[in-house]
């Protein structure tokens, strides 16, 4: 038999076996049909057989099971601070936000820290974000901010963006957002090749070679890393290395727990650790190593070897709100040209039972299992849902619960579908004062209609400052700067309706983004932010202890621009 013959029965095996494994946990085995019976038939089958066919997949598919830490033992740490691998971070990005800040200031007393908090909303959100992170880096902005916390389609573009730093692209914020475009523009999430739909089915039958919980999040996930990454073998721990010059803002993705039993608990995840914040400020977290996610645990300590999830699953896991249900998404992949049409009708038995609902959560194995202080002790797994299921902005994380985590400026990018509302931000104030954090008091009256709004709170300087940049037309800014960013000009035709419909994101109502489209969100939200440079920089020369040296550069700008045009007037008088 020849090796051609021998790798197709092999796939054709694992298949059947590996889909069958996946859906016996969430399928009830009580209802009738054929597919219970054939189950219950392999169930059935030989432990040696089972035992033959995992061994199979790990020497089929070492690059998506194999780590550097496959011989570690990962130990769970409950503390209130961050993790000695980020506060390392932490120290290098101050010295390049200081940098950063004395080259536009002068000498500083200390440079604030600086956080972004970005919203979810699909890619809507992704190119939101990315337009915004172009602006301030335009503006020298981006290079004073340490964090930036994200959440569902900001998780995309950052995450991605991030990863893009390991394979030596080195990508400015605004080359990345245009590189974002080439990839998500003019294709469904669904769009694949056979090849590429292989590639998924091999991820998820590696995770049931090691008896990991696997649920539509992982299939979800896969399609997201085709997308952006165009492979399954992306990992978050991976993003240590991106970190190491402090050439970056440290990421921070988020999700929430699924349990509908207790309040919802928020998930941190770092290149670093994936943590559960505290609930209460000063009291302690639970976190494990990034790389260790996945793992079973007991008492603080991993129990043997399974594979840290791929970054695609974790990005799945932010945004598992899914913006169109995965019956739909799943019309448009070429799982339906599987060959093996029984594996086909297995899959398509999950899709149509469970794929109508948006909202689905992924699963882990319980770090936590037997820590007495941990709301999830008992369990086996935890659940993990996009984290606009609480609310749509990931401030938790920054807010000051975690001591190490103290922003003195707070930057909101809110590309939530119901902007117009408000909603989002109300929320996160309502978050601030029932923890008893320190927030400004915030005037919402035409804060949905302006580009910027910058809140603070002038008796008390400890009280972080709050910028507010929405996903906005401001058609009154559009007029006012247009000789200054010609760009603007295309953005008057502009309707917004046209991605903040009922699809909430994942594609405007044609099913996809077109490129201009995506590029005019990107345009608008840049120049928002450099239309509001001047007003952000003053804000940061506060927090630093040198207002005065700012408005000082500013007159000194201003009075330079007024002598340079009335030598050019003079000068024009002659035909000069």
């Amino acid at each position: 038999m020849n090796n051609r013959n021998v790798r197709f029965r092999f796939v054709f095996f694992t298949l059947i076996f590996g889909v069958t494994f996946l859906l016996a946990e969430p399928l009830n085995q009580t209802e009738q049909g054929w597919f219970p019976t054939t189950w219950q038939a392999l169930k059935s089958a030989p432990s040696r057989m089972k035992e033959a066919f995992k061994d199979g997949v790990k020497k089929r598919f070492p690059k998506l099971w194999s780590s550097l830490h496959s011989a570690s033992v990962a130990h769970v740490e409950s503390s209130n601070a961050v993790s000695f691998g980020e506060k390392q971070a932490i120290a290098q990005r101050m010295k390049h936000v200081t940098n950063a800040v004395q080259s536009k200031l002068g000498e500083v007393k200390k440079a604030p820290k600086i956080a972004i908090v970005a919203s979810g909303g699909g890619f809507r959100a992704s190119l939101a974000t990315l337009g915004a992170l172009s602006g301030l880096e335009k503006s020298g902005l981006l290079d004073a901010v340490l964090w930036q916390s994200t959440l569902s389609g900001s998780t995309w573009a950052i995450g991605s963006w991030v990863q893009s730093a390991l394979h030596k692209e080195s990508l400015s914020a605004t080359q990345y957002a245009q590189h974002f475009v080439s990839r998500i523009a003019d294709r469904y999430v669904t769009s694949m090749s056979r090849l590429e739909a292989g590639d998924i089915s091999s991820l998820l039958l590696v995770n049931v070679a090691y008896d990991m919980p696997v649920t539509l999040v992982d299939l979800f996930g896969g399609m997201l890393s085709n997308v952006l990454f165009g492979n399954q073998t992306e990992k978050l721990s991976s993003q240590v290395a991106a970190m190491n010059t402090g050439a970056m803002p440290i990421p921070i993705y988020t999700a929430v727990s699924a349990d509908q039993n207790i309040p919802h608990y928020w998930y941190a995840y770092t290149p670093w650790d994936v943590a559960i914040e505290p609930a209460v400020k000063g009291t302690n977290g639970f976190s494990i190593p990034s790389w260790a996610l996945g793992r079973a645990f007991l008492n603080k300590k991993s129990i043997g070897y399974k594979p840290e999830k791929s970054l695609g699953f974790n990005l799945g896991t932010f945004g598992s709100a899914f913006a169109a249900d995965l019956k739909t998404l799943y019309k448009h992949t070429r799982f339906v040209d599987v060959e093996n049409s029984l594996a086909r009708s297995i899959i398509d038995s999950m899709i149509n039972r469970y794929g109508t609902s948006r909202f689905t959560s992924a699963q882990v194995f319980n770090f936590t299992k037997g820590m007495k202080h941990s709301p999830f002790k008992d369990a086996d797994t935890l659940k993990m849902v996009d984290a606009a299921l609480d609310f749509n902005l990931p401030y938790p994380p920054v807010s000051g619960m975690r001591k190490d985590r103290s922003p003195d400026i707070l930057i909101f990018i809110d590309a939530s579908g119901n902007v117009s509302s408000l909603n989002q931000l109300k929320k996160v104030e309502k978050y601030a004062r029932s923890k008893k954090l320190k927030f400004p008091s915030i005037s919402y009256k035409n804060a949905a209609e302006r580009a910027v709004s910058i809140f603070r709170n002038e008796k008390d300087p400890s009280v972080p400052t709050v910028i507010y940049i929405p996903l906005v037309k401001d058609t009154e800014l559009l007029f006012q700067k247009q000789k200054e960013f010609p760009e603007m000009k295309v953005l008057l035709s502009l309707d917004l309706s046209t991605c903040c419909g009922t699809t909430k994101g994942i594609a405007p109502r044609s099913g996809q983004y077109t490129v201009a489209l995506a590029h005019q969100i990107i345009t608008l939200m840049d120049c928002n932010v450099r239309a509001h440079a001047q007003e952000i920089w003053q804000e940061v020369a506060v927090k630093a202890g040198t207002p005065d040296l700012y408005e000082k550069a500013i007159s000194l700008f201003e009075y330079g621009k007024k002598k340079a045009t009335q030598a050019k007037q003079k000068l024009g008088k002659f035909g000069i």
